[in-house]
């Protein structure tokens, strides 16, 4: 995208490089664009991204002097206008595109999978807003490791899950009580997370996982797990599966692991891979994952 010295209103400025690897985006607005309910009318927005080179394609609007969307208009070589755009990101070495959709969603979305082109697509629900509105739904969705779902929502619907299971059959792991080794389990487990938290807290790095990390903590747990607070969580459900003394969070927990690695700590490490390249591959090589 051309590079624009006056303000547009719906325009992005090209980014700049005050130091390396890190690229400032400059989204700004014009005097005289209309304020918006986010309160971003009149001001100048830097979304900092570190190593990961991310590209949006705006494909919200109406296409109304066509009469059709625009983004599935089918070019040669089986290609559409959309599809040709994203893979020409790609081979150019994108490493993230994110296509904005609004008007029509469903058939761009059904067109760009039958494509077979890697990109995410992002709803904007405001796109006849303008472009504007679109820019800021992709911007909100770049820099994010996009996990599957917050791990304590994971967690404690697994767990919702084993108490409906004992409602129908108790399996209980022993005939006396796991209190006791509960309890054990839950002070292990809320010491490991407040120790993880205040360490990444003290790093400047955010802490939940659907926000921009901001750097790579090697210190406190970290030094003996990349992942010391999923590890608590996995204690804290243990506490609760003792203390409620069924072979159902056994059975539970092992689904609920599959998609803790798959769903978020893969997709963790493949944006911190992106985004710090050698910093964080060197840690990844000389720490382990969970124990």
């Amino acid at each position: 995208m051309a590079a624009a010295r006056v303000a547009h209103p719906e325009l992005v400025g090209r980014p700049r490089h005050p130091r390396p690897r890190v690229a400032h985006f400059h989204l700004r607005a014009a005097a005289l664009t209309a304020d918006m309910e986010i309160d971003v009318g009149h001001a100048t927005r830097f979304y900092n991204i570190a190593f990961v080179i991310p590209a949006l394609v705006l494909a919200a609007g109406r296409s109304s002097r066509m009469g059709r969307p625009k983004a599935t208009l089918p070019l040669d070589g089986g290609d559409t206008f959309l599809s040709r755009i994203v893979g020409t990101l790609l081979a150019a070495g994108v490493d993230d595109v994110v296509v904005v959709v609004g008007h029509d969603a469903d058939a761009i979305a059904k067109s760009v999978a039958e494509s077979g082109v890697r990109a995410r697509l992002v709803l904007n629900p405001d796109y006849d807003r303008g472009q504007l509105s679109s820019i800021l739904a992709g911007l909100a969705v770049i820099d994010r490791p996009g996990v599957v779902a917050m791990p304590p929502f994971l967690y404690g619907g697994a767990f919702l899950v084993v108490l409906l299971a004992r409602l129908v059959s108790p399996l209980r792991i022993v005939a006396g009580s796991l209190v006791a080794e509960g309890i054990a389990l839950a002070a292990l487990g809320v010491g490991i997370a407040v120790w993880g938290r205040r360490t990444m807290v003290a790093a400047g790095t955010n802490v939940r996982p659907t926000q921009p990390a901001t750097a790579i903590v090697t210190s406190g747990p970290f030094r003996f797990s990349r992942n010391p607070l999923y590890c608590a969580l996995t204690l804290l459900y243990l506490c609760l599966t003792a203390i409620a003394n069924t072979w159902w969070g056994v059975i539970v927990l092992v689904p609920l692991l599959v998609v803790m690695h798959v769903g978020v700590v893969r997709r963790e490490e493949r944006y911190l891979e992106r985004k710090f390249g050698d910093t964080y591959r060197q840690y990844k090589a000389s720490v382990r994952r969970y124990l």
